[in-house]
């Protein structure tokens, strides 16, 4: 079982992808968890409990900043993997009824969650510009290839996520976040 990911937009509505092609197993399952990683160390958290993984992250991601003239953190920024609104609480128990009780959220904590979700729309043309950098400098400096970064397939993704977002400004749609599950 892969993860998936979306390019959602108002509505809960996912857009199909330029070129049939989910994006991006590569993106969702490999490049997005280092890259929120890094982000959220570049945004003064805590890496204590990080392996020491995390400095070849920080090495390559810095690598890659370096050249950047848009932030790379507003990709993290428009992640979301939470598939619940606020009036879906009796949903979400059913869902979760065969957790463990102490996992599951109480209501008010399930309600700051929706929020936090709510605050994950981003504006469409600035992660256009964002996801179009970073083709540009992948591009020109190649970094590496590691375990969360691998050039053909990893660009690929970029590339239709780009035309995705793209298709997305062309409907009209300001904003934009990015699913996965």
């Amino acid at each position: 079982m892969g993860i998936d990911a979306h390019v959602e937009v108002k509505g809960r509505q996912y857009l199909p992808l330029v070129g049939n092609r989910t994006y991006s197993k590569a993106i969702a399952s490999l490049f997005t968890a280092p890259l929120l990683n890094y982000c959220y160390y570049r945004a003064g958290g805590s890496t204590a409990n990080q392996e020491e993984w995390f400095e070849e992250i920080a090495e390559w991601f810095d690598n890659v900043t370096s050249g950047m003239r848009e932030n790379l953190c507003l990709i993290g920024q428009a992640i979301h993997g939470w598939e619940y609104s606020a009036d879906d609480y009796e949903r979400y128990l059913s869902d979760s009824a065969n957790d463990a009780p102490s996992l599951r959220l109480s209501k008010k904590h399930f309600l700051q969650e929706c929020q936090a979700v709510e605050e994950k729309w981003t504006d469409t043309d600035a992660l256009k510009r964002v996801i179009d950098d970073l083709i540009r400098v992948i591009d020109e400096i190649r970094p590496r290839e590691t375990w969360w970064y691998d050039e053909s397939n990893t660009l690929t993704d970029l590339r239709l996520l780009s035309q995705t977002l793209n298709a997305a400004m062309q409907m009209g749609y300001r904003q934009v976040r990015l699913y996965c599950s």
